[in-house]
């Protein structure tokens, strides 16, 4: 299963989870047994339809605990065009949920904002 929910509060100003649990430990625990991977909740809608930027690929950060879950989602960032991170190995998915302070809305698409330089392995 990919997680890609960031809990955001509906104006923006904050997380509803976080601090004690992370939202990708939330989707663990509802959905009991699956092999969660979170992932594609840092990107908005516009890098989504085109990951290039020139010669380059946005970088798309993942974590999760299943190897195997891990390479299936890799491949698909991949065939989606983007530059695949394994963010973190470890039994928090708490990698990307705290990124999401700064995600942008989606109904206000800002290439540049999200652009390769913000998510580049240089950095």
């Amino acid at each position: 299963m990919i997680d890609a929910t960031n809990p955001v509060l509906a104006d923006l100003s904050g997380l509803t989870l976080g601090t004690t649990v992370s939202a990708g430990e939330q989707v663990q625990q509802w959905a009991s047994g699956a092999k969660v991977v979170k992932a594609f909740n840092t990107i908005g809608s516009n890098i989504l339809a085109d990951a290039r930027f020139g010669s380059e690929r946005a970088l798309l950060a993942y974590c999760g605990d299943d190897a195997e879950a891990k390479h299936i989602v890799r491949q698909l960032a991949e065939e989606l065009g983007f530059d695949p991170l394994d963010a973190v190995r470890s039994r928090r998915l708490a990698c990307s949920s705290v990124r999401a302070r700064g995600f942008r809305s989606p109904t206000k698409p800002d290439r540049d904002a999200t652009s390769r330089s913000n998510f580049s392995r240089r950095s």
